[in-house]
């Protein structure tokens, strides 16, 4: 029988490698929508940490986050220290759970746009078509 610790380890174990499939599904949406020179894929930031993408969309720079599972408020606050040393002036952050109305106000407020409830690259594209990253 499995002591907690070891089914913890599997569990944690499971969710990061669903979270990478989620990350290569968005990824795979952008690398078949959008010209290679205009994403950059898992950048370095100053402090060492890692954004997932940075898009080059004309002179603007917009940070991509991408979260499987629930994202909190102290995620809206780190994407927005992320988007200060960058120099990136908008954010989207991307998951397939639900985001409350609080975080989603914060997020609105830091000027960070929430794509929630994505569970296909097809929902992605169509997100992305929305907010005209994507072209039809």
């Amino acid at each position: 029988m499995k002591t907690d610790i070891e089914q913890k380890i599997k569990r944690n174990e499971s969710v990061t490698y669903v979270s990478q499939i989620f990350e290569n599904m968005v990824s795979s949406a952008l690398q078949k929508h959008l010209p290679e020179t205009k994403v950059e894929k898992e950048v370095v930031l100053k402090n060492g940490r890692r954004m997932d993408f940075i898009l080059q969309i004309d002179d603007e720079r917009i940070l991509i986050e991408v979260k499987y599972r629930a994202v909190k408020s102290n995620t809206i606050k780190q994407i927005s220290d992320y988007m200060n040393q960058s120099g990136a002036k908008k954010a989207i952050l991307i998951t397939n759970s639900s985001v409350t109305e609080k975080v989603r106000k914060s997020a609105n407020a830091k000027n960070i746009v929430v794509v929630d409830n994505v569970y296909s690259e097809e929902d992605i594209i169509n997100r992305f078509k929305e907010m005209n990253i994507i072209e039809e």
